[in-house]
């Protein structure tokens, strides 16, 4: 790859060009037909290095791979570089939330479908192809479904990730899963940046806006085609983060946009989600949900009588 002196870079729009402290770039030899956009932060080089291989080992041949450095801890270039499908490579001059940095790798964007894909996440085969099967059967938007990397407690315990094998109307509620038409994107506005790092949710809120700009519901679906691997978290201390992280980003989101969270009440698992827990693991979750309650409760005290101590 070329550092990129004239390039889909200057093409940004400002407040996203001044965010960029370099970039290269990669003529492929044919149009790419989507995009995936992979946002990379404090990654290990191992896991990034499992996702950009099965990258490399999609059915699908015609598709570009953009790359945002958001803050990783290593030179990405080589790893970039033999990735056969990665067409450009963009370093922030500092984090700017995945939310920020995903919007970016969209307006760097050449083609008309937009995929974006968390960068510890790795795509089975058809990944690529899947969605844009999903697309060609009518989609606007496609949530996809995320299987274990590994098999674990904490994995059993998380059921919104494997929604089944029926496709249905879903909200956007995995962004690392998703794909959407470019134009609708972009219509919209893209991801909403002030949730980044804040309340979260940036994929149904997105939903959310492409309904109340007129896109039918039966377009914005869950499609069990595109597979990722991918772990929810493997051991207790990364399990009750995330779930005192999501609570409270819930809690935030009620507040600050109740009507995009009520939209996401109105949704329900799918009769075919795989929603069964084994009776242990329901006592192991009510041990786990007492824990990220106690967690918020000492939270919140500690905020009114301002003594010290850290967040999970």
């Amino acid at each position: 790859m070329s550092a990129a002196t004239s390039s889909r870079v200057d093409e940004l729009p400002a407040q996203y060009r001044e965010m960029v402290d370099s970039a290269t770039e990669r003529r492929l030899s044919s149009a790419p037909s989507a995009s995936v956009v992979v946002v990379t932060y404090r990654t290990p080089r191992e896991e990034l290095e499992e996702t950009f291989a099965a990258l490399d080992d999609q059915t699908a041949d015609d598709f570009e791979v953009i790359v945002v450095d958001n803050g990783v801890r290593f030179d990405l270039d080589e790893l970039v570089e033999r990735t056969e499908r990665a067409s450009a490579l963009v370093r922030l001059d500092g984090n700017y939330g995945v939310t920020v940095a995903r919007n970016v790798g969209a307006e760097l964007a050449d083609s008309d479908l937009l995929l974006f894909l968390d960068d510890d996440g790795v795509p089975d085969c058809d990944f690529v192809a899947a969605h844009r099967d999903a697309h060609d059967d009518g989609a606007v938007a496609v949530r996809g479904r995320v299987l274990p990397r590994t098999e674990s407690l904490y994995n059993r315990l998380q059921t919104w990730y494997d929604l089944g094998d029926e496709r249905v109307p879903f909200s956007l509620n995995i962004e690392g899963n998703t794909s959407v038409e470019r134009a609708a994107f972009r219509e919209v506005g893209g991801f909403e940046e002030s949730l980044s790092g804040r309340a979260g949710h940036e994929g149904i809120e997105l939903t959310y806006r492409l309904l109340t700009n007129g896109y039918d519901r039966e377009g914005i679906v869950y499609d069990p085609r595109p597979v990722i691997y991918h772990d929810y978290a493997t051991d207790v201390r990364s399990y009750l983060r995330k779930r005192v992280a999501g609570r409270r980003r819930r809690r935030l989101l009620a507040r600050v946009r109740p009507e995009v969270s009520r939209l996401a009440k109105e949704y329900s698992k799918p009769s075919s989600s795989r929603s069964e827990r084994a009776r242990r693991d329901e006592f192991a979750l009510l041990c786990l949900d007492a824990m990220v309650r106690l967690t918020l409760t000492l939270s919140s005290l500690r905020k009114k009588v301002n003594l010290p101590g850290g967040r999970v």
